[in-house]
Parts: structure tokens; C-alpha cells; sequence
């Protein structure tokens, strides 16, 4: 399996609703509000690097209110 952490902007206001949304996303093992530069961070599981693309492109990216995003491969093995 492939792990990878994604960042995630959201406009104001909106971060609450969206990572209830985020959460239901499949391969989303995790989401929370946070405070920084980026509004949400998720925590992602799928079994390939192209499986974790689909979770955020063609699924988290086309969420209403979510802007840019930055995603983080984890190298270690768990």
C-alpha cells in the first residue's frame, strides 16, 4: 500500500464542511482542520501512487471549495 499526506486550501468558512465531504472520499483514511498555511490535512491509503492520484484528482480536487492542494508521499514502510 501507498501512503501519502495531502494539503489542502479551502476559502473561508468552508474548511468544517469539506473535510466531513473529504472524509467520505474512499482511500481517505483520515482528515482534520488545522491551522497554517493550508486549512486541511488527509491522510490517504491506496494501493498504488496512480490509485492515490485518483483519490485527490479526480475526486478531492473536484469538491466544491477545495483550492490548491500539496501532496507528500510517505517513503518509510510501515
Amino acid at each position: 500500500m501507498v501512503k501519502a499526506y495531502a494539503m489542502v486550501i479551502t476559502p473561508a468558512g468552508r474548511s468544517t464542511d469539506l473535510v466531513e465531504e473529504i472524509r467520505a472520499i474512499e482511500g481517505v483514511i483520515d482528515a482534520h482542520v488545522i491551522a497554517g498555511d493550508f486549512d486541511i490535512m488527509v491522510e490517504i491509503e491506496a494501493p498504488s501512487i496512480q490509485a492515490i492520484r485518483e483519490v485527490i484528482v479526480d475526486r478531492m480536487q473536484r469538491l466544491k471549495g477545495v483550492g490548491t492542494t500539496r501532496t507528500y508521499l510517505a517513503l518509510d514502510e510501515d
